[in-house]
């Protein structure tokens, strides 16, 4: 169980709709952690799956908008 005391990092998570289930399922268990202490975490799903030119592009797209926030 988390500890709502703990001052958890900050967690952006981005994956594709075609990754395999396993990932995605993982995914919605630390989503689920840091809802339960309400802790910040950003989570966005893309069209694609595992394909480096994609994962590229997505990784691009976040750091533009954490530069940008």
């Amino acid at each position: 169980k988390w500890d709502k005391t703990v001052a958890y990092p900050k967690l952006s998570i981005k994956y594709g709709n075609e990754e395999p289930t396993f990932f995605q399922e993982e995914t919605e268990k630390i989503t689920e952690k840091y809802k339960s202490v309400n802790a910040f975490y950003k989570l966005d799903v893309f069209n694609g799956g595992h394909d480096y030119k994609k994962w590229n592009e997505e990784f691009a797209k976040s750091l533009i908008e954490l530069f940008n926030d």
